[in-house]
């Protein structure tokens, strides 16, 4: 899985010549680092006006953004399963006369 490896590691695949991960990936990578952040942010243990109504709000935006992260960091993997299913019909082997385009079901069926 994309999402579980060492950061060195995922680097080297979206540097690869391999067409995933790819763009997609990378989003939710960015999108899963955004709501880091933002965990991080709801999580200090100060709130501007240090009211219990605030901190409760916080606490709840930050669990809301772990779960998102969560999302994000799976639809990493899911993005580049995805492409290489709708790519992956579309190079028959060589032995056949198939037609070089995915069936019209398969983008759909990758999604």
């Amino acid at each position: 899985m994309l999402h579980d490896q060492r950061l060195p590691d995922l680097l080297d695949a979206f540097s690869s010549s391999d067409p995933t991960p790819g763009g997609g990936s990378a989003a939710a990578l960015l999108g899963a680092l955004g709501a880091s952040l933002l965990a991080m942010v709801a999580g200090m243990p100060k709130t501007k006006s240090n009211t219990p109504e605030e901190r409760a709000a916080l606490d709840a935006a930050r669990a809301r953004l772990l779960e998102l992260r969560k999302t994000l960091m799976e639809l990493i993997d899911r993005d580049a399963g995805a492409y290489d299913r709708v790519v992956g019909p579309k190079t028959p082997p060589k032995y056949t006369h198939q037609v070089k385009n995915p069936p019209s079901g398969a983008i759909h069926a990758a999604i």
